[in-house]
Order: C-alpha cells, then sequence, then structure tokens
C-alpha cells in the first residue's frame, strides 16, 4: 500500500490553530518538483493534521528552536524567525572554503539575538570545524520590524578546534549535539569516550572546558549500536542514550534519559586530570518525565528537539523517527514502553514545533470566563455519592474487580463501608476473579530499574502497579501469559505458574521421566488450561543443542516427558508463538512455515508426530499466530505497517485463507504475544 504523500483538506497560508494539548510535528518536503513545498502540521497519532504554506517556511528547513525563534535554512541562506512577532533576521550567505554544505550539522542559538552576545552555531559532521555567525548589531528596537537584512558587521566565521579538543580528550573526534544550559554552549564530543564539552567561543579563539562525563549505562558495556545526545532546558541539562538491538541501527532496543541533578551542579569538585580540570558532574535517570516530551530524528542529523507541555495527553515521551524516516517510536520514559507507529505520508524532514499555541490563552480566557459566569448563576449543591442506598453501593462493587474496586473504595467514606479490604488470596477472590471479564487484555511492564511491574488497562488507561519483589521476576522476559496466569522463571531458575492478582504461585517440576534431573532452558512455552485445572498441560521447548518438547501434565505426576524433535532444516531458534488448538499444539517459524505436534501424551512415546503443515504464506513482513475460538488465524504486519492482513486456517489444515472480517473479535499483538478475544461491553 502506498503511502500518502498529501493530505487532503484546506490549505492554510498560515500558522494553523495549533493547541498544546496535543504534541505537534512538522513535516517538510523539500525535495519536491511541483513547487508548493507545503508545510504539513500533525499530531503524533495522525488524528488531527493541517497542510499549510507558510510564508516563512516555504522552501527552508527548520533546523532548531532557541528562545521563541526558529533557525531556518535554505541552500547557502540563513535566516531566523520570530513566529509571535513576524520578525525575520536575514544572514549573509553562508560560503564554505571545501563548498561541502551537506556536512553541516546541528546549531544552537547561544542567546536571544537581541543579545549583544548572542551566537549562531554551526557543527560540521566531517571535520573539527565551527561555523558561527556574531549577531551582535545595532538593531536595538528595530527587533520589531517585520523584517531586516544583515548588515555589513555581521559575517560568518570557520574556524577549526581539532588541536585543542584533542589536549583535553587525549583523541581525534569531533563536537556535537550543541545546546544551551545556564547560559553556557555545551556539547558531547564523540569517540570511544563521551565527555560534556563547555564551549566558549571569544572574539578570535574558541576554548575549551572538559565539564565531564557522561552517565554510565548497561549497554555500553556490550560494545552495540547506540547512539548519545544531549539537550539543554534553561537550567535542566539532559542526556539522551538510544540503543539499537542490531549492529545496523534497525530494530530500537533500549533508551535511557538522563538529567543532571541540582546537587551536582552545587557540589561540583575538581579533579585533576593532566593540565586541565574536569568537573564532576552528577546524573540521575528519570523515571518519569511529567508532560515534558523530547523529539529525535535519526533520519536527519540526529536533531533533538525539547518541549515543556502544559496538559499534553502524550506528555512523558520520546518520540524517535528511525533512520529510515517511516517509523515513529514512542518511549514512555514512566512505563519503560516503547510504542511504534507508521508514518502516513513521507516528509524528508520533521521536527516538533516548539513555539508558544496562541489558541490556548484564548481556550483558557473562555473556560475561565465560562467558570466564573457558571459559578455566579449555579447556587445548587451537586449531588452526592453517599446519598446513594448502601445495597445499591453493594450490588455496584459485586461488579468491581481491580483497579476499579480500588476507585470505588477511594470515592468517599460511604463507599469505602461498602467494598471492604479483600484478601485476593482466598478463595472466593480467585473464583471472582475467573468469572470476570474485561474489554480488553491488560499490558504489563516490567521496571527493572524500580522493581516495580505496572497493569495497565489499554482502552481504559488505569494502571495497578505492584512492587516486583513480591513477584521475584528473572530479568529475563515472560515466557508466556494466558487465562491471568504468567510462566516465567523466577530467580532460582525455578519455572512456575504466578497469577499477579490473586499473588498464587504454582512450581513446575524440575524432574524428567523419573529418571533424570535438570530440566534445561525452555525458550518457548505454551499451556492449555489454567493451573488449576485438571486439563491443563504444559507444553515447553528446547531449541539448544537437540530441539526437543517437553511435556507436563500439572494433575499428573511431579515431572516431564520429553520428546525429540526434527526441524528438517529450519532454524530451531526462530520458532515463536506455539498455540494449543484441541489437543494439537501449532508453530510459527519467522519464514512463515507452520508446524502441528500431533497425539502428544503424558506416559506414552509414540504415535505422536511433528509436521509442517503450510509453507511460507505469500505476504512478507511479522508474522503473528494466536487462536480465534476453534480456527487458528495468522496475522501478517509489513515491514513499516502499512498495511495488516489476517488469514485463517482452512477446515482441512493445509492451505491459509484471506479473511476480511474479523465479526465481533479483536486481536492484540505485540513482539511477543498475541491474542485475539471477542469485544465484550461492560453493563
Amino acid at each position: 500500500m502506498e503511502q500518502k504523500q498529501l493530505l487532503d483538506g484546506p490549505v492554510y497560508d498560515q500558522l494553523p490553530p495549533l493547541s498544546s494539548k496535543y504534541t505537534w510535528l512538522v513535516a517538510q518536503n523539500l525535495d519536491v518538483e511541483d513547487g508548493t513545498q507545503d508545510q504539513i502540521f500533525f499530531t503524533i497519532n495522525d488524528q488531527i493534521h493541517y497542510r499549510c504554506r507558510v510564508r516563512e517556511l516555504l522552501g527552508r528547513r527548520i533546523r532548531g528552536y532557541f528562545y521563541g525563534w526558529v533557525i531556518l535554512s535554505k541552500n547557502v541562506t540563513w535566516s531566523l524567525w520570530n513566529p509571535v512577532t513576524c520578525t525575520i533576521i536575514h544572514l549573509p550567505p553562508l560560503i564554505l572554503r571545501d563548498k561541502d554544505y551537506a556536512s553541516i550539522g546541528q546549531c544552537c542559538l547561544s542567546s536571544p539575538p537581541d543579545d549583544p552576545d548572542s551566537i549562531l552555531l554551526l557543527t560540521r559532521t566531517t571535520k573539527p570545524t565551527f561555523v558561527f555567525c556574531r549577531l551582535k548589531t545595532s538593531y536595538g528596537n528595530k527587533l520589531r520590524d517585520v523584517e531586516m537584512s544583515y548588515g555589513n558587521k555581521l559575517k560568518w566565521i570557520e574556524m577549526s578546534y581539532g588541536e585543542k579538543l584533542k589536549k583535553i580528550t587525549d583523541s581525534d573526534c569531533l563536537l556535537h549535539c550543541p545546546t544551551v544550559f545556564n547560559g553556557k554552549v555545551y556539547a558531547l564530543s564523540t569517540g570511544d569516550y563521551t565527555y560534556v564539552i563547555q564551549v566558549d567561543i571569544g572574539e578570535e579563539e574558541i576554548e575549551f572546558l572538559l565539564f565531564g562525563t557522561t552517565p554510565c549505562t548497561p549497554r555500553l558495556s556490550r560494545c552495540l549500536k547506540f547512539i548519545t545526545l544531549l539537550k539543554g532546558s534553561s537550567t535542566e541539562l539532559f542526556y539522551i542514550f538510544v540503543d539499537f538491538s542490531d549492529d545496523a541501527k534497525k530494530t530500537l532496543g533500549e533508551v535511557h534519559l538522563f538529567k543532571m541533578t541540582s546537587t551536582g551542579c552545587k557540589e561540583l569538585k575538581d579533579i585533576d586530570r593532566g593540565s586541565y580540570k574536569m568537573k564532576r558532574v552528577m546524573w540521575k535517570e528519570m523515571v518519569e518525565l511529567k508532560d515534558a516530551e523530547f523529539f529525535v530524528d535519526l533520519a536527519c542529523d540526529n536533531s533533538v528537539f525539547y518541549r515543556h507541555s502544559i496538559a499534553s495527553e502524550l506528555g512523558g515521551c520520546i518520540h524517535i523517527r528511525d533512520d529510515t524516516g517511516k517509523m515513529i517510536y514512542s518511549y514512555h520514559v514512566e512505563d519503560r514502553t516503547i510504542l511504534s507507529s507508521c508514518m502516513s505520508f513521507q516528509a524528508s524532514h520533521l521536527t516538533l514545533w516548539d513555539c508558544s499555541f496562541e489558541v490556548d490563552c484564548e481556550e483558557a480566557k473562555c473556560t475561565h470566563n465560562s467558570k466564573q459566569e457558571t459559578n455566579k448563576d449555579d447556587n445548587v449543591d451537586e449531588s452526592r455519592p453517599d446519598y446513594l442506598p448502601f445495597h445499591i453501593l453493594e450490588m455496584i462493587m459485586e461488579l468491581c474487580f481491580g483497579v476499579e474496586y480500588m476507585h470505588f473504595r477511594a470515592t468517599c467514606q460511604h463507599f469505602r463501608l461498602a467494598a471492604p479490604l479483600i484478601q485476593w488470596s482466598n478463595k472466593a477472590a480467585i473464583r471472582r476473579l475467573q468469572t470476570y471479564s474485561v474489554i480488553s487484555p491488560w499490558l504489563m511492564v516490567v521496571d527493572k530499574i524500580r522493581e516495580i511491574v505496572t497493569f495497565t488497562d489499554p482502552i481504559l488507561g488505569d494502571k495497578y502497579r505492584m512492587k516486583r519483589s513480591h513477584m521475584s521476576i528473572l530479568d529475563e522476559k515472560i515466557l508466556c501469559s494466558r487465562f491471568g496466569w504468567l510462566v516465567y522463571y523466577m530467580v532460582n531458575s525455578s519455572l512456575v505458574f504466578f497469577n499477579p492478582f490473586t499473588r498464587e504461585i504454582h512450581y513446575l517440576p524440575w524432574q524428567i521421566d523419573n529418571h533424570s534431573f535438570g530440566l534445561p532452558h525452555l525458550s518457548n512455552v505454551c499451556f492449555s488450561a489454567p493451573p488449576s485445572s485438571l486439563k491443563c498441560t504444559v507444553v515447553g521447548f528446547s531449541l539448544v543443542r537437540e530441539p526437543r518438547v517437553y511435556v507436563h501434565l500439572v494433575a499428573g505426576e511431579r515431572t516431564w516427558q520429553m520428546f525429540p524433535l526434527d526441524y528438517g532444516g529450519v532454524d530451531p531458534r526462530s520458532m515463536r508463538f506455539p498455540t494449543f488448538v484441541g489437543r494439537d499444539i501449532y508453530a510459527l517459524f519467522n519464514n512463515g512455515d507452520l508446524y502441528v505436534l500431533k497425539n502428544i501424551v503424558c506416559g506414552q512415546d509414540y504415535n505422536y508426530s511433528w509436521v509442517k503443515v503450510v509453507d511460507v504464506v505469500g505476504c512478507s513482513g511479522q508474522h503473528f499466530l494466536v487462536k480465534s475460538d476453534q480456527h487458528l488465524l495468522l496475522v501478517v504486519v509489513s515491514k513499516f505497517g502499512e498495511f495488516v492482513d489476517v488469514f485463517k486456517l482452512n477446515k482441512y489444515g493445509k492451505e491459509w485463507e484471506k479473511v476480511d472480517c474479523l465479526g465481533r473479535y479483536m486481536i492484540y499483538i505485540c513482539s511477543s504475544t498475541c491474542v485475539c478475544i471477542e469485544c465484550q461491553h461492560r453493563s
């Protein structure tokens, strides 16, 4: 499916009515041939969009935001634009000695343009050189003019810093990510060791101060591909570490956000380092970002943008556009989750809009005036919840569970009496858990740093947190979840069932075939029923050395039975999503092949079969296997999310049939699991 190049609807010739309630991005296509070079302002979830032709932005690339000014460039011309005052400052043409204009990287404005010491600083990606322009002029009150051309005193200066930087870093390196913090310009050095460098640009020379080292992250010791970024905002200095799961930087892995603490600023100590001094910088990893947000564009110069939003629905995230320019990954700092989304149109440049939102001022005035009028005219008390009869509250309470139950108790004292504390380990609570129906499965996130497990309702947004110490979950991934139960390895390598809401634990055996001990590490696990059921069968696949399958009947003997498997040359490590369909177990491989394990019976080692039933389906992308009623479904998601196809295994079990409608069912997928449930509504 082709991506949309432009969006339909009216075209604005000025800035659209943006609201700070949303995260706004600006997409620019500066290479289009029709000459329009429109800008598209859209929200991060692409629900609202405006197509614009703002005169000041036509043909100009947005390079950064500083002090309410937008830095723009077009070929060799650079300018500063203030969207609020409509002021434009035109700078002289930038003429490089080597004519390598593609090497111009990131930019930084040291102070507002009316400051006599203001400098526009540009980095280069191919050589240790700064290009900068001093904005020291006699403009004065003329900053109120609509447009201003540069004066004869303004000029670009190109200055090398390689030798001076090498003296304090002991290596040949470059500087990138220039930013402003506490009125000073700082940048990151490249190389094996990353330092924060303070940059002081004088009239004739550049001076450097080794401000400090960057924080340590767990991934640094693994020597894989990663990107480091620096961003300052007023009195805050942030450090972002983006890690990739592969050497090609194609799969986003972990993201870490650090902030220089205030105590570190006040208690800086000097450490001798040869003839130079280095500051001891104190960093702290942030566990929440609240309403602030970052945007990182890996597709173009690794630019970093920051905005402290007000009442933003998507605050607390670091949005990252990958190097293909087609995917945006939103990393939620508090939940430590990564949400990927595909851009619905192509853009050569993408930036976070970081200017004031005038529409919010008008909305705030209207809201304030409306509240005042309401307070004047409405003298009637609001209906009080404790007016409800006690027996009605008890009936409502019987329909609540988990987060709903806690919210019910927190409403008022009257509600608290109707909903007493419950020990979730008793049998009555377990029965309530088994009969409770939810609209959608809950999302579970294990925070390894804070040792907290968060359960999130993806539809209602409710969250329930518990301390990880009660669960003893190892840092490895959870093997599988179903019927409200998890299967995972504990710290002592015991394989267990665990119900996070009832906190009931069921230990699985170590013994094999009544003779040998030492169950190998299982990479894929599935089970047919809750462990409290007599029919619960657990199946685990060992994919190292000789591929084998291990089967355990929970209500039977405390042993596993082992069966050898033949994968026919297919890499067993690519197996995913083992799924029970009746008494058979289907397993999917990364290439799309489907295998089935039949006639597995504990205590018997004959007549079982492991065969390929379906060849590769003719669709490239990620494959997910899930069961719906008695049907087996295959979900295929393209690499960049342009399409999602669903197939059903036909009644002969030999062919995939395209599914055009899911009916009353809905499917949830992630990298490790796939769930299909019937849509339900609460009465």
